[in-house]
């Protein structure tokens, strides 16, 4: 059962000299000139008890990248508790090397150092060793320890390990991402330890979500991790408070550790060292204490993307662990890493006189205990729930309208940051996506290209070739240029760029006198009531599923379509036209203006190649 109340605070005044029993001074000595190599995991330095090992461990999501590590060595999972090239993986035939003139060095696969210990130019290690308590150091001539890994923590610390002001734990970036992540626990140089949202580079601090009750702690000197497996916080003043709530399984007969993890909480963890089925133990890490209660709802900034990613919310399990989701329409931007963030499934609402004349195209999904408490850009009081859904349907900035107390209406826009569900945001989020079958639709694939482009870059690479060259040869070259230009033009002109096209069946001159056609919209009219689309000559020969992108792409058209210098033609936007199948087709007839924007836009096309001709 894990404990997180923060009153669970135990006093204690006890001398230092016992928070750490003395490690036993047994150590296998690694001499200068040893290396390890990127080849496999069966090479590595190990402990003398057998319990932890140095060296190369593969990237569980990349098998041909490898983090230098320490890992626990007698257990399944070969859990790391530590790491030098976190942000930087070497690759196969990298190197860890005790060179001779004392320093321990990482190498790549092409002799780069990437990696280098100690740091002094006159500090000159003569051996190293992995110790029993998952300590990796290096010794000097008078057997002194120079440098240690305790000293520079990722994201773990082990019984016998103190952090001393100012250090920090720094969170993996996910699960199977060892890269610096969007949390810290620092202990300062004022003594405050801390839990902090950051940003993934750099060294500032974006908010802090958590710390020990300042009631009960002042000022602190060191985190001390005892090897009875209680962490303290040891004041200025010698007085020591055990973090670590309650009693706790014996450090002889189970493996610890405390990780920040990558969802920002900082747990502690045992795992038994020999199976008991009779205990009740799992062969596993089992949580025994942790901070924050509830992360989702304590990380909260107005800069950054909060627990979870972008544009998506967070959420407890039944297992208190942390969850990310996705809002609806949306998906993970990598669906193998749930915090990474979400992104839209559908093409964005247009912002062609404000939104409006696209608002039918959408609606608004409800939400209950959903909330992104920042984003907001407009506020309204008092308002009704009715006309809240209407002031976001009709912004094409608003993707998130949420409701609170029957009075209040916050519209919010995209990236959506700082997301949580929890029973305790009481409030009715509204999600904007496209309504019914036009929902969640993605453009085709361009089917060919237009060349006008490559042509005019042709143009300019020909012309300064004319320009440096001689008399004979500018001859010779333009008369090449103009066969070439005149095949392009004769080839080009039967057809349209196939990737413009969007309904091929307008180019018919019969559309500038439609029968019946309705009364474009006005002031009185501002909404014709349909549209009229005559019947396509592509329909005749292709299946109903058959979309518009695909149907032009088997016709050919001496006009280019009218939609090609439109991104949006008044409430549609052109690249989700093209997805529409031609049994759908009367469903767009209902938009009342697009009928006139396609006169508009055919009429424009035929009077600028009537110009040119």
């Amino acid at each position: 059962m894990a404990h997180s109340a923060l009153s669970d605070h135990h006093f204690l005044l006890i001398p230092l000299f016992l928070l750490a029993t003395i490690a036993p001074s047994i150590h296998q000595s690694i001499p200068l000139g040893t290396n390890l190599s990127a080849v496999d995991e069966n090479s590595s330095w190990v402990s003398p008890s057998g319990e932890f090992a140095f060296g190369f461990r593969h990237l569980p999501n990349n098998d041909s990248l490898f983090l230098l590590a320490i890992w626990f060595q007698k257990i399944p999972e070969r859990t790391v508790v530590w790491s030098a090239n976190r942000d930087n993986p070497v690759q196969r035939e990298s190197r860890v090397e005790l060179v001779n003139n004392g320093h321990l060095v990482l190498y790549d696969h092409k002799g780069r150092e990437i990696w280098k210990k100690p740091k002094a130019i006159n500090a000159r290690a003569t051996s190293a060793s992995m110790l029993d308590a998952g300590n990796l150091v290096l010794f000097s001539m008078d057997s002194s320890i120079i440098w240690e890994s305790f000293n520079e923590p990722t994201d773990t610390i082990l019984p016998s390990q103190t952090l001393t002001k100012p250090s920090k734990l720094s969170s993996r970036r996910s699960e199977k991402d060892y890269s610096k992540g969007q949390f810290e626990l620092r202990l300062q140089e004022d003594g405050d330890l801390k839990l902090f949202t950051v940003p993934l580079e750099g060294e500032s601090t974006y908010a802090n979500y958590w710390s020990p009750n300042p009631n009960t702690t002042g000022p602190s000197s060191r985190v001390n991790f005892s090897e009875s497996g209680y962490i303290y916080l040891t004041q200025i003043s010698g007085v020591s408070i055990s973090l670590t709530p309650g009693t706790i399984v014996s450090t002889q007969e189970f493996y610890h550790r405390a990780t920040l993890d990558f969802d920002g909480v900082i747990r502690q963890y045992v795992y038994p060292r020999t199976p008991d089925r009779s205990l009740g133990w799992a062969q596993s890490w089992s949580v025994v204490w942790y901070q924050p209660p509830n992360v989702c709802l304590a990380v909260d900034s107005r800069v950054g993307s909060g627990t979870c990613g972008f544009n998506s919310y967070c959420a407890l399990d039944e297992d208190q662990r942390t969850t990310c989701h996705c809002p609806p329409g949306y998906s993970y931007l990598d669906p193998n890493n749930t915090f990474g963030g979400c992104k839209q499934d559908f093409v964005p609402q247009s912002c062609e006189s404000g939104g409006s004349i696209e608002a039918p195209q959408f609606e608004l999904k409800e939400m209950r205990n959903v909330d992104w408490p920042y984003n907001d850009y407009e506020r309204y009081f008092p308002i009704n729930e009715n006309l809240c859904r209407q002031e976001c349907l009709e912004d094409c900035f608003c993707a998130v309208a949420v409701f609170k107390d029957d009075s209040t209406c916050w519209k919010k826009k995209v990236p959506l940051s700082n997301g949580k569900m929890d029973y305790g945001v009481s409030r009715k989020t509204l999600v904007k996506i496209p309504r019914g079958n036009l929902s969640l639709q993605t453009a085709p694939p361009p089917t060919s290209s237009c060349r006008e482009k490559k042509d005019r870059t042709a143009l300019i690479l020909i012309g300064s070739v004319l320009f440096g060259g001689s008399g004979l040869l500018n001859l010779l070259l333009l008369l090449a240029i103009s066969m070439v230009l005149l095949y392009s033009h004769h080839q080009r002109k039967p057809r349209a760029c196939a990737h413009l096209a969007s309904i091929p069946h307008l180019s018919d001159p019969s559309l500038s006198r439609p029968p019946s056609s309705p009364s474009p919209p006005s002031a009185e009219n501002p909404r014709s009531p349909s549209l009229w689309i005559p019947p396509s000559p592509c329909a005749e020969h292709h299946p109903p599923s058959t979309t518009l992108a695909e149907c032009c792409t088997s016709l050919t058209s001496p006009l280019p379509s009218p939609f090609a210098s439109l991104s949006h033609v008044h409430g549609l936007p052109r690249q989700l036209i093209l997805s529409v199948p031609l049994s759908q087709l009367d469903s767009l007839s209902q938009v009342g203006a697009l009928r006139v924007a396609v006169k508009e836009s055919y009429h424009r096309v035929r009077a600028s190649i009537s110009s040119e001709s």
